[in-house]
């Protein structure tokens, strides 16, 4: 993840986002393969500590947690963490716990779903609406997004906020950024 951010620093948004699709593609397609199984970031057996769960699946947290935060929140929540961790060692639930008091706000269903938990997440979208708001041509769009785990099993992890890609139907493209409510 450290490589994604240096990208993103010194190329730019977009060099980030390349890299971040490609870890993730890496993950959907191979780490179950490369680890042997389905495994959380925390707690790994002791023969994966360095595999495609930690390193490739743990960058997707920190990318999700990013963004879930937003970078105001985000990058002051770990220097505090940093600060007060330095030269020790830290639990996960230490580590939920102080991002969870800076950013005031309860990171408790986000931790066990992307660190605590085996597999990954499937974002659906299950249908769409869209509306017209002004004579111009303007849409309000409501997306229908369902959050699943891998096992089947329906995951919730409110107010998470992620990126949507829009393509108008003359080729234009508007990047917004959503909020899953529930």
């Amino acid at each position: 993840w450290s490589e994604a951010l240096f990208a993103q620093h010194i190329y730019g948004d977009s060099a980030y986002r390349r890299q971040m699709a490609n870890i993730q593609s890496k993950v959907l397609r191979g780490a179950h393969i490369q680890d042997k199984g389905y495994h959380a970031i925390a707690g790994v057996p002791d023969d994966i500590t360095y595999g495609s769960t930690v390193y490739d699946k743990g960058a997707l947290a920190a990318h999700t947690l990013r963004t879930h935060l937003t970078d105001e929140v985000f990058f002051p929540a770990i220097q505090k963490y940093m600060q007060t961790f330095k030269f020790g060692n830290a639990t996960t639930q230490q580590f939920c716990d102080s991002l969870s008091r800076y950013a005031r706000t309860n990171l408790r269903p986000f931790i066990e779903g992307w660190v605590l938990t085996g597999g990954h997440y499937h974002i659906k979208l299950d249908s769409f609406t869209t509306r017209p708001v002004t004579a111009s041509g303007q849409h309000r769009v409501t997306l229908h997004i369902r959050q699943q785990a891998l096992n089947g099993k329906t995951f919730c992890c409110p107010n998470t906020r992620m990126d949507v890609l829009l393509f108008g139907k003359n080729g234009q493209r508007w990047c917004r950024k959503i909020m899953l409510t529930r």
